[in-house]
């Protein structure tokens, strides 16, 4: 039969954008983030994972996008109170936070 392997292959390209973040490779990383985006755009994790890496290299613009994008689906999924889910929405919403009150600034 035929499986749906877009989430594996999102988590494959999530594992080499951070391998290639911390070898000291931003543009494969961000290409790879990129590509992760293609085969899950609907994954919170994709996007939060997104925000973080773009944050990290100083593009806050596209980082609160993202943030924005994953807080979004989170707060639009039917489990978002479950413990975990809760709590990944509590972080993003802190960041957005801080990051919006270090601008202001």
């Amino acid at each position: 039969g035929d499986f749906d392997t877009r989430l594996d292959a999102s988590k494959s390209e999530r594992d080499l954008m951070m391998r290639a973040y911390t070898s000291g490779q931003p543009s494969m990383a961000l290409q790879h983030g990129r590509q992760a985006l293609v085969f899950a755009p609907g994954s919170p994790l994709v996007h939060s994972d997104m925000c973080t890496l773009l944050s990290q290299l100083g593009q806050m613009d596209s980082a609160f996008n993202e943030c924005s994008i994953a807080l979004d689906l989170i707060r639009r999924d039917p489990l978002r109170e479950e413990p975990a889910r809760k709590k990944f929405r509590d972080s993003l919403e802190q960041w957005m936070s801080s990051t919006q009150a270090a601008a202001r600034k």
